[in-house]
């Protein structure tokens, strides 16, 4: 079974995330210039040595909007392609760039203590596993369609594998008994 991030809504909430910026500093150069005197700092930065003009300032913004769009499909495009394998007996988390591995995590389902999950908006959220005797306690699966149905799924595939492990090892257990009586 494999789980991929909805690429969809990964677009939608770094777009959401760049224009709230975008708009904040705006709003804030607006307000800026409302209480201080822009000529003042027009003079300050040429105290210095750097000269601003104020019609030259449209080019730069529209330099820092064309990099913002550029950083959301960027970023939007690493996320999307994520993927949650789930194995036999691990999860195998795979980052992916184009055709470029940027590496995998394993945990196995034996470290994982608990399966919750994060509702978010538009029936996305994050699907969150707890780990014992790893490195990491968390582990985070981000922009999940469905998360609880996705949840409760990963715990089904966790509690099955735990069954036939402990049914496999309460199996060998038997034989060795067996075989330890006749030695």
């Amino acid at each position: 079974m494999d789980i991929h991030p909805n690429s969809h809504k990964v677009v939608l909430f770094y777009s959401a995330v760049i224009l709230g910026i975008a708009l904040g500093i705006g709003w804030g150069i607006i307000a800026l210039s409302q209480f201080i005197d822009v000529e003042f700092l027009i003079e300050t930065f040429a105290s210095l040595g750097i000269i601003i003009e104020t019609p030259s300032l449209t080019m730069p913004m529209i330099g820092i909007a064309v990099l913002a769009v550029f950083l959301v499909l960027f970023v939007s495009y690493g996320k999307s392609h994520t993927v949650y394998e789930f194995a036999q007996d691990r999860l195998v988390h795979r980052k992916n760039f184009l055709i470029i591995s940027l590496g995998e995590d394993d945990f196995p389902y034996n470290n994982i203590s608990r399966v919750s999950f994060e509702d978010k908006i538009l029936k996305t959220g994050n699907v969150i596993l707890d780990f014992t005797g790893l490195k990491i306690n968390r582990f985070t699966m981000k922009f999940i369609d469905n998360p609880q149905e996705t949840a409760a799924t990963i715990q089904t595939l966790i509690n099955t594998y735990k069954a036939q492990y402990y049914a496999q090892y309460n199996q060998q257990y038997q034989q060795d008994q067996a075989f330890t009586k006749y030695i």
